[in-house]
């Protein structure tokens, strides 16, 4: 039996519609309408491409165009494909990222580019920044979560901007977890390189890991250590959604067995790489 899929909520749209009066609605999306629930069992068609990073904006503009008074706060996706965004959610708050970076096995979000309410983006960022190690979010793709997210337990770099020059309302995020900075300024046992286009990840991995390592880094080396220390489990390639970052986690072990030292002996040796 196929599991219905679970409601996609934004508490925020919900509030917005008490303070204002009207009727808060669910809807059932489809790739190409939306059927939205009023009161009195009457049902409004949306036919438009539902295929967009914002759903509830689709949705309420129509409402309101039509000069029907109601907010879609939550609905369920319907229409057999994947929606072109991730959630990233708390208990009570979410955002739609265009682009995500996670560590899966660490449970962190790397990085990620997201829009909406100015005070639902704060209250996700407070939970993965907050020193408490109870307090959870997750990614959600295709209505059901994906990956569990724990808090950094440290403050992000965030660059924000409003989204009034386009016309709309909200503000749009970019985050980067503390590990994806300079190695030099944690004892942590890895770090995160991220990349966005245009960006040589090769050549920035090269430069975090010789900030990370007292051992001699070489610009030429580059190739071959991403090669071997992925073998070696040095390196690990992050979980990602959309187009706008890459990711590694990296593993900054120097000495014995499976370490950098060991990856560039064996380099060394076999002549791969040289002095």
């Amino acid at each position: 039996m196929n599991k219905v899929p679970e409601y996609i909520v934004n508490m925020s749209i919900k509030d917005a519609a008490q303070r204002q009066g009207i009727e808060a609605v669910s809807a059932d999306v489809y790739a190409d309408h939306a059927l939205v629930y009023l009161a009195g069992g009457q049902i409004a068609t949306i036919d438009a491409s539902m295929r967009s990073d914002w759903v509830f904006g689709n949705i309420n503009t129509a409402l309101r165009n039509e000069g029907i008074s109601a907010l879609c706060w939550r609905f369920r996706w319907l229409g057999g494909e994947v929606v072109e965004w991730v959630a990233i959610e708390n208990e009570s708050a979410q955002v739609h990222a265009e682009s995500a970076v996670w560590d899966e096995e660490n449970l962190q979000l790397v990085a990620a580019v997201f829009a909406g309410d100015r005070q639902v983006s704060k209250a996700i960022m407070a939970t993965l920044m907050t020193n408490s190690e109870k307090i959870k979010a997750w990614i959600k793709r295709d209505y059901s979560r994906i990956a569990g997210l724990v808090s950094a337990r440290r403050r992000y770099t965030q660059v924000s901007r409003s989204m009034a020059e386009a016309n709309a309302s909200g503000t749009a995020v970019a985050v980067l977890h503390p590990l994806a900075g300079n190695p030099w300024e944690t004892a942590a046992a890895h770090f995160y390189v991220v990349s966005t286009p245009g960006e040589n990840l090769v050549g920035k991995f090269r430069d975090r890991l010789d900030m990370a390592l007292s051992l001699a880094v070489l610009p030429e080396w580059a190739e071959y250590l991403l090669a071997a220390g992925r073998k070696a489990e040095l390196i690990v390639d992050l979980e990602k959604f959309g187009p706008t970052f890459t990711g590694l986690r990296v593993s900054r072990m120097q000495y014995g067995e499976k370490s950098w030292e060991s990856v560039i002996s064996a380099g060394l040796r076999s002549g791969v790489i040289t002095l």
